[in-house]
């Protein structure tokens, strides 16, 4: 499949993948866009600090608008989320975040789109865990709205749907991604 992205002329891509050290586990794709008014708009942003609180900004600016709501929960499943859809475990698309920001934002997408959640909070502490994170969790048909609703690009790429739902479940996957 074939993914098309539109952005500013004068733009550069680049996707990269990288192999995880636990072979278990699926690769990670990560795409780069250099040299775009967004990039450029944000970097500024966050180099230079033109406002002091980033985040309260940029909640205000993604709750006002719905389809930036939209576009901002399919960016952050592709970043910070994953599907679980196997045999015996059953549906589950889960987001985790240590931004408390994020997780509001996430929890407004979802009650919009009368989205059933739970929220797990995650406080341990130690080498691997060095802050609270928040873990948003959509099970069972509520997975399946999640996916018609958003309709993340993770869910397109052919080798990440092969280690995450068994094959069994493709063609339905396929059929809430086109709907």
């Amino acid at each position: 499949m074939i993914l098309t992205i539109k952005i500013h002329p004068g733009s550069m891509v680049r996707i990269k993948k990288y192999i995880k050290k636990n072979k278990q586990w699926s690769p990670e794709y990560r795409l780069y866009i250099y040299n775009s008014p967004v990039t450029i708009f944000l970097k500024q942003i966050y180099y230079q600090r033109l406002m002091p609180d980033k985040l309260s900004w940029f909640y205000n600016e993604v709750i006002n608008d719905r389809d930036v709501l939209k576009n901002f929960i399919k960016g952050l499943f592709d970043s910070e989320g994953g599907i679980f859809w196997k045999q015996g475990h059953g549906r589950e698309v889960k987001i985790t975040t240590s931004s408390t920001t994020i997780k509001s934002i996430v929890e407004l997408a979802l009650i919009h789109y009368h989205i059933g959640y739970t929220l797990y909070i995650d406080s341990r502490r130690d080498a691997k865990h060095k802050k609270t994170t928040y873990n948003l969790r959509v099970f069972g048909s509520n997975t399946e709205k999640f996916i018609q609703v958003f309709k993340p690009y993770k869910l397109q790429v052919k080798e990440y749907i092969n280690n995450h739902v068994d094959e069994k479940y493709r063609k339905r996957l396929k059929d809430l991604l086109n709907t």
